[in-house]
């Protein structure tokens, strides 16, 4: 049920990134999901009861400048990240707005990103045509 309602949130935002007009585009909303920790092996035991509340990454083309939901506080990204499908790293940036230009540049492709903070890191997918 998670992985539809993700799915479905990405084409969503897919189709919300195609019928951008010309002069500005309209802020796009990427689903991140927790990708595991080396702690994460350790507690394999260890199942939750309910699914954590999904991660969305909202990115605003015009303004330069991302946010995070969930009550996660961007001062705490270490690193902001965009690989190929493959998973190889394309860019790699320290700052928000670096990440968020370098992304609106880049050439029609699908593309992984990857939010990293000192404990955790978040991955999303994301279809720029």
């Amino acid at each position: 049920m998670i992985r539809l309602t993700i799915l479905l949130l990405f084409c969503l935002a897919s189709l919300t990134h195609l019928s951008a007009t010309a002069s500005t585009t309209p802020p796009v909303t990427i689903p991140m999901t927790e990708l595991p920790t080396d702690d994460d092996y350790d507690n394999k035991d260890y199942r939750r009861r309910t699914p954590p509340r999904p991660v969305m990454l909202t990115v605003d083309f015009d303004t330069k400048s991302m946010t995070l939901t969930n009550g996660i506080d961007p001062a705490e990204i270490t690193a902001y990240e965009i690989r190929d499908t493959a998973g190889q790293p394309l860019y790699v940036f320290s700052d928000d707005t670096s990440f968020v230009t370098t992304l609106s540049t880049l050439p029609p492709e699908e593309y992984q990103i990857i939010i990293s903070f000192p404990s955790s890191s978040f991955s999303g997918y994301f279809n720029l045509y």
